[in-house]
């Protein structure tokens, strides 16, 4: 798998340099010159949406141009991928890509776009470590327990933003692992798996820290490992998998921004530099690393790079797991 050093370690550096970002004055004079969609291929309310809207309005404070946040979900990213794969490259449309953008390709015959051919990486903007939660009231208090109840209670359910997310890669991994019985039930959003999770109509989640931390600091929720190499600071008391006694069951979520491949390279280098600067500002970082958001703000090979390294991560195992669009 890959280890996320490789980014936190080469991308971080490059961006706290500078050395690996054009500099944005050479972008195209008076760009953007008129209102720029960002498109969220979820419905709102996950992850990918509270991201969305903080770079929206740290765009609109730089631009000086209205940055609006446009929610097109289903197929599990696929339809507002393909929406903006469709827009003309003209640096006027962008693209909130988390995982399943490297993903789909695994699962998804005769998609309408390639991501390789059809986008540009513009930046690695942030992960989100994984927290495996329960209800409140569960009586599961650590993975350890939930394997056993799972084995004594085949078809325990759990929610994903859609197939191919890494929530129902995790539960895929997890259930090969431990051979269990589980079901996966995909979610528009994963804000929309957390609130049926919270009324206790499903038994448990591995959701990014941004959807799952503010629950568990308000007790409606309870996390019982941390799916990382290190505790988030944000739950300092949370075991992780592996000191749980469960090697190689890491997984994160993560923020990228793509554009069209045909888009000036001047402009994708603007819009990348300031995303930077956005990911530096304090009152964003505060918020966000309070969630247990990780912040990278790379560069745009750099955010290809990772691309290509997240499609030999997860590209053989859903392969292997013969996992199609139903999950």
């Amino acid at each position: 798998m890959l280890r996320r050093q490789f980014c936190l370690g080469s991308l971080a550096g490059a961006v706290w340099t500078g050395s690996a970002l054009p500099d944005p004055a050479r972008a195209q004079g008076h760009y953007p010159s008129r209102p720029v969609t960002l498109v969220v291929p979820y419905a709102p309310g996950g992850s990918s949406d509270i991201m969305a809207r903080i770079l929206s309005n740290g765009l609109n404070a730089a631009w000086g141009q209205p940055v609006v946040v446009e929610n097109r979900g289903g197929g599990t990213t696929t339809v507002g991928t393909e929406y903006v794969a469709r827009l003309p490259p003209d640096g006027h449309a962008m693209l909130l890509a988390p995982p399943p953008f490297v993903i789909a390709p695994f699962i998804y015959r005769n998609l309408g776009y390639d991501p390789v051919r059809d986008f540009t990486g513009v930046s690695l903007v942030a992960f989100y470590p994984l927290v495996l939660v329960v209800p409140a009231a569960s009586p599961v208090n650590s993975l350890g327990e939930l394997v056993a109840a799972a084995r004594a209670r085949p078809g325990m359910a759990y929610p994903s933003p859609g197939a191919g997310t890494t929530p129902h890669l995790f539960g895929e991994l997890l259930a090969r692992r431990e051979r269990l019985e589980l079901t996966h039930v995909p979610y528009r959003s994963g804000g929309q798996g957390v609130a049926d999770l919270i009324g206790e109509r499903l038994q448990f989640y591995a959701g990014p820290t941004t959807e799952v931390v503010p629950h568990v600091q308000a007790g409606r929720l309870k996390a019982i490992a941390v799916l990382a190499e290190a505790r988030s600071a944000v739950l300092p008391g949370v075991p992780t998998a592996r000191e749980s006694g469960f090697e190689g069951l890491d997984a994160s979520s993560w923020t990228t921004v793509a554009m069209a491949a045909a888009t000036p390279p001047a402009m994708v280098a603007k819009v990348s530099a300031d995303i930077a600067a956005i990911t530096r500002q304090p009152e964003v970082r505060q918020r966000m690393e309070a969630q247990g958001a990780v912040f990278v703000g790379s560069s745009p090979t750099e955010a290809s790079a990772f691309w290509a390294a997240e499609r030999l991560r997860w590209g053989p195992l859903i392969t292997d797991l013969n996992i199609t669009p139903n999950g």
